[in-house]
């Protein structure tokens, strides 16, 4: 249920962001529109989508944007997603609070309406997207304020943060790796700072220095950040040191002790200047960083499942799959 709302969340705000700065006063070079709905494409995992559009499709991408958010039967969708939450929160309601079950029912009801809402938005698609947005926002904060800190609530963190990680490193990995040309530079960096909530903090921060080396700064090493990288794997180590351990006697780190130290050491010794370095096409340095981030954090998960989670029925497969495929 925690990896779920987190991945629907990060999906509806880069959606968002996406329609905004498409729809904007400001235009848009080729090469700054490409990148963005391919990250669309990579973030949501609802390919090829836009990796191999052709110059007609990038230059229309509405209604294959649409049907990212609305089409149920694709796997990656905003209406897909959702609906294996709502699964996954109706399999779970003897651990939530009648508060919790409300928002999830306006969840249900959002979603419910969101294709007359999408029809009725059609000159700004964003706005359709903000009551999902804000009633998953307002889940995020009763889980943090009304849950018993049980067992339960520990894997739903877990799983929250191993999204919200996966998230940003695909985001950030879409957005900042390849090199624009000079006048498309701002828009990859723009996109990234409203879809992860920090572009108030850049400015703020930007009277000192600017650019692309704060802004990644702020979403991969801000340790005040609640959306960095740093900030989600500190806190996965948190959650892990109080899970119940199967051999208690050896003292070795476990598998996952072992992913989850190697992926913060990795990001923690990381240097700006060095990530920032390009080779005309890409951040190489920056790319090498994030795929061993993502191939950490996926084993992670992996250990943590595989130990904790009997796969043997069918819905629990189900999830399974799904997120191998990814």
């Amino acid at each position: 249920m925690g990896r779920y709302a987190e991945r629907a969340e990060a999906s509806l705000r880069l959606l968002r962001t996406v329609f905004m700065l498409l729809n904007g006063e400001e235009p848009i070079g080729p090469n700054a529109r490409r990148i963005l709905l391919q990250t669309v494409s990579q973030v949501t995992a609802t390919l090829p989508g836009f990796m191999k559009a052709s110059a007609e499709l990038l230059a229309d991408p509405e209604d294959e944007l649409l049907q990212i958010i609305k089409d149920g039967n694709r796997l990656g969708s905003i209406k897909s997603t959702l609906n294996s939450m709502l699964a996954s929160a109706d399999e779970s309601k003897e651990l939530l609070s009648t508060d919790t079950i409300r928002v999830i029912n306006d969840i249900r009801d959002a979603l419910g309406d969101l294709d007359l809402a999408l029809t009725d938005s059609t000159s700004a698609p964003e706005e359709a997207l903000d009551p999902l947005v804000t009633v998953l926002a307002a889940l995020s904060g009763l889980m943090q304020e009304s849950m018993i800190r049980s067992v339960g609530w520990r894997f739903m963190e877990l799983g929250k943060r191993i999204e919200r990680s996966l998230q940003a490193v695909q985001t950030i990995r879409s957005l900042l790796t390849p090199i624009t040309g000079e006048g498309d530079q701002s828009t990859p960096l723009t996109a990234l700072l409203i879809t992860m909530d920090v572009l108030i903090t850049y400015r703020r921060r930007s009277r000192e220095r600017r650019g692309i080396g704060l802004g990644l700064e702020l979403v991969l090493l801000d340790e005040n950040n609640p959306r960095s990288v740093i900030f989600q794997l500190q806190r996965l180590q948190q959650h892990l040191s109080v899970l119940p351990k199967v051999n208690t006697v050896s003292q070795e780190l476990e598998e996952e002790e072992r992913a989850l130290m190697e992926a913060i050491t990795s990001l923690k010794l990381s240097r700006l200047p060095d990530l920032l370095e390009d080779n005309g096409a890409q951040r190489e340095a920056l790319n090498n960083l994030l795929v061993q981030l993502d191939r950490l954090l996926k084993d992670f998960n992996g250990f943590i499942s595989d130990k904790h989670f009997d796969h043997r029925t069918d819905t629990q497969q189900l999830v399974t799959t799904f997120w191998g495929a990814r």
